[in-house]
């Protein structure tokens, strides 16, 4: 897992760099000042997605002899995509509709405390990972200049995620089948950000957004009787950055 994390650090420390560095390097195309922020955008961006660490999986049926419930480690990682969104702009206040897509390296496990130090660290796992997400938010931003946007956002996401709990005990009772389970996640989506535009053409962005999207996830697996596990999932926050370029190169004033 820590190897993982460490992956997906460096690929989103890489991007968030490569962002930057492309941005601040088109500052001689043209001048901020001249930039309109309406209009249509499409952009990357890549960031971190974490959860709370008091994660739960709830054994139903006893298969680990009551063990009942435990907490697992709150999942992490990277996550990277596309954006395309239209803005309008009124005066001082932009308006504007945003919605992306992408891949997600979070994820999180841990082993039943019953077991820890009886087995190997592979038995008796269980695990939630998070694989893809995507959201259709509102914007509204204000100006604090004409080339540094503040904004909140609020809409709609939807995050995929396979929770699971095997059992490769050796010597024991080893669960064989239905191990996991795949489910769709939605819910509400609120944060907001910063956005600087470089030029006509380009803008880049901060922004933190949480996903409320928790729920109990419950699947059986069979080991020579069905047995039922409930995991109860939280919600997730991201942080990212992002790069944006603008199509039309738009050079009006905002909307009167």
């Amino acid at each position: 897992m820590k190897k993982l994390s460490g992956a997906w650090g460096t690929i989103t420390r890489a991007a968030a760099g490569a962002a930057i560095f492309a941005a601040l390097g088109a500052v001689s195309v043209a001048q901020a000042g001249d930039r309109s922020w309406n209009g249509l955008y499409v952009g990357v961006h890549a960031g971190w997605g974490w959860q709370q660490s008091d994660n739960l999986l709830r054994d139903l049926d006893g298969y680990n002899g009551g063990a009942g419930s435990f907490k697992y480690d709150g999942a992490e990682g990277g996550m990277f995509g596309v954006q395309v969104g239209y803005n309008v702009q009124l005066q001082k206040i932009v308006l504007g509709i945003e919605a992306d897509a992408g891949l997600s390296g979070i994820s999180g496990q841990s082993q039943f405390p019953a077991y820890v130090g009886v087995r190997t660290s592979a038995d008796s796992v269980a695990s939630v990972d998070f694989d893809r997400y995507a959201t259709v938010t509102g914007r509204v931003g204000v100006l604090a200049t004409n080339s540094v946007l503040l904004y909140g956002k609020a809409g709609w996401g939807w995050m995929h995620a396979e929770v699971g709990f095997s059992d490769t005990d050796p010597i024991g009772t080893v669960i064989t089948k239905g191990t996991s389970r795949g489910a769709n996640l939605d819910g509400a989506v609120w944060g907001g950000g910063i956005e600087y535009a470089v030029n006509s053409l380009l803008s880049f962005k901060v922004e933190y957004l949480h996903f409320d999207i928790g729920d109990t996830v419950t699947h059986t697996a069979t080991s020579g009787g069905s047995f039922r596990f409930a995991h109860d999932v939280r919600d997730v926050d991201t942080v990212k950055v992002g790069l944006n370029l603008k199509f039309g190169a738009d050079r009006s004033g905002p909307m009167k």
